[in-house]
């Protein structure tokens, strides 16, 4: 996304070419679109005004880009053996859309099953050609939701102590693309009724992501702890239900809006005198 920019509020009014759209996301209050015209270059500003707040960013002949959001992972985060649409990444592009609007925010789904965070295995997800798609989008923000694979023993033994630093490499590469991404670092969900396996999560994977959030842009999601009880939406005990999924789905909106990695794409000039 184009960087934001300060300005003063007389000067968004000056070169204000239309008043587009009132949206009121939901729970709060209504934010107003002013679009301004630069007539040396033909492209648009968007202006969110909301209350004594008002944000900023760049957008090309005022078509909005929106911000883009790359859900990463395995089979939970691919959907497995249910249709896509109820993945967690489709539930949370829904969510998003009755928040902000449709084409605010664009989710893609980057999860390839059966993979691995860790670089040594024969299932890594880094020769995936997914993980090429998920750099090629450029994304915003990432949903990163790789390891319970790696838990697993035969793999967890031989490839472990790795895992934290091939974690870091991952964060690294799509750094190399967008210097500005935003990353949620994901706690995987539980494996039940096999205890080695949720083990190596508990003991193992949750601690190599817990490392990484030392890295600049990062920030932790949960997706363990909320489903610690849930075992009847895990009927294989490793994917959950559609129902499942959704809760996924709503663990991941609520986050990007406590974070406020989404309102940061549209950046808060001032709160005092638009200075």
């Amino acid at each position: 996304m184009a960087a934001t920019q300060k300005t003063t509020l007389a000067s968004l009014l000056v070169w204000i070419a239309l008043l587009a759209v009132t949206v009121t996301p939901v729970g709060a209050a209504p934010l107003t679109l002013l679009k301004q015209l630069d007539p040396h270059n033909g492209s648009y500003t968007d202006v969110w005004a909301e209350g004594d707040f008002a944000y900023v960013g760049s957008r090309s002949n005022g078509v909005a880009a929106p911000i883009k959001v790359a859900c990463v992972g395995n089979s939970i985060t691919y959907g497995w053996q249910i249709p896509q649409v109820d993945s967690y990444p489709s539930q949370l592009q829904s969510l998003l859309d009755s928040t902000y609007g449709v084409g605010v925010v664009d989710v893609q789904n980057f999860g390839h099953s059966s993979k691995t965070m860790v670089k040594g295995s024969s299932y890594t997800y880094w020769s995936s050609p997914r993980f090429t798609a998920a750099k090629n989008y450029i994304p915003d923000i990432v949903i990163l939701l790789l390891g319970t694979n790696d838990a697993r023993t035969f793999i967890w033994n031989d490839y472990g102590n790795d895992f934290a630093s091939d974690y870091i490499d991952m964060i690294n590469e799509f750094k190399a693309v967008n210097p500005d991404v935003k990353f949620l670092l994901g706690h995987p969900t539980p494996v039940f009724n096999w205890t080695d396996w949720n083990d190596n999560i508990v003991n193992g994977v949750i601690a190599g992501v817990d490392n990484a959030l030392g890295e600049a842009n990062t920030q932790l999601i949960d997706f363990n702890t909320p489903f610690l009880n849930l075992t009847d939406m895990f009927p294989d005990n490793v994917h959950p239900t559609v129902a499942g999924y959704g809760l996924m789905a709503s663990i991941a909106h609520d986050r990007l809006l406590e974070t406020g990695l989404i309102s940061s794409n549209v950046e808060l000039i001032s709160s005092d005198g638009f200075e």
